[in-house]
């Protein structure tokens, strides 16, 4: 089951890619709006859902979109990027939403304009290029963290007894200094 998924991946990672290229590659500006406008509506989902990153610094990026538009293109313009991030956020977007629908561009015109077997072929290799050098980090990673040994490494341990013990030690010091300095002082 796991080669039909690596090839299933493989295939919509390509039809993605393909996908791309003829966004990126079309002359059209509106098409290279869209590609900026999907990017934008990205950002938003990522900022709804990047737990990993501190909600402050997501917010900030947001509205750092939001001005360097207000700055470079208007007032308009911002708003119509607030308002996508702001779409991001609600429908909570992921990259993996954005591959989906860069793979259906993809397939749809490869049908439509009946591309060559090569060309098809080149962008399947490299969408299995890119889903296994995916793979493999993601596997390298997982070894990293599974070669940490937490017990090689001295931990505090963090039950409350001893959470306890400490505090009190800590301010029954603290305590103690401060009558000893007013004994000291009278």
């Amino acid at each position: 089951m796991g080669v039909v998924r690596f090839l299933a991946a493989a295939v919509t990672a390509g039809a993605a890619w393909l996908g791309l290229g003829l966004v990126l590659s079309d002359d059209d500006p509106l098409a290279r709006l869209g590609a900026l406008a999907t990017v934008v509506t990205l950002l938003g989902g990522w900022a709804s859902s990047a737990t990993t990153v501190p909600a402050v610094l997501r917010l900030l990026t947001c509205l750092g979109v939001s001005g360097l538009t207000r700055v470079a293109a208007g007032p308009i313009p911002a708003l119509f990027v607030a308002i996508l991030i702001a779409l991001g956020w609600a429908l909570r977007l992921r990259l993996r939403d954005a591959v989906v629908a860069l793979a259906t561009v993809g397939v749809g015109i490869g049908l439509v304009s009946r591309s060559s077997w090569r060309l098809l072929a080149a962008f399947f290799l490299l969408g299995l290029a890119s889903v296994g050098v995916a793979r493999l980090a993601s596997m390298m990673r997982r070894q990293r963290v599974a070669s940490y040994k937490p017990e090689t490494h001295a931990a505090a341990s963090l039950t409350s007894e001893s959470l306890a013990v400490r505090v009190r030690s800590r301010f029954g010091r603290i305590s103690l200094r401060k009558a000893l300095a007013g004994r000291l002082q009278s």
